[in-house]
């Protein structure tokens, strides 16, 4: 159940962050086989979210309908691995987007 909490509360700040603006920092942009695609780093903050919010729906349904307890030292790898993750696809994207205003013209 701890670990259902924990990635419930860990896709709620995610949420929150996507909501408050928190990473409209700069946007990507990639120019592909006479496509254009825009992506902003606020879809990368709710994608984690929601895949931390099913993290947490698995976990709790887990302990609730299955008669066997899963190693707490696996689920709390588990959760420091995807927050970490998190953290770094972050800060990739939001560094991609830097990357990508400030070198505009080596894209063409």
């Amino acid at each position: 159940m701890l670990l259902a909490k924990l990635f419930g509360v860990l896709g709620v700040v995610l949420a929150v962050a996507a909501t408050s603006g928190a990473a409209r920092l700069l946007h990507l942009d990639i120019h592909l086989h006479e496509t254009y695609f825009a992506f902003s780093p606020n879809l990368v903050l709710w994608f984690c979210s929601l895949t931390s919010i099913n993290f947490a729906i698995l976990y709790y349904a887990a302990e609730k309908f299955a008669p066997t307890r899963w190693s707490r030292a696996l689920g709390f790898a588990h959760f420091v691995l995807f927050s970490l993750f998190t953290v770094l696809f972050i800060v990739l994207a939001i560094g991609a987007g830097r990357w990508d205003s400030a070198h505009a013209e080596a894209m063409r």
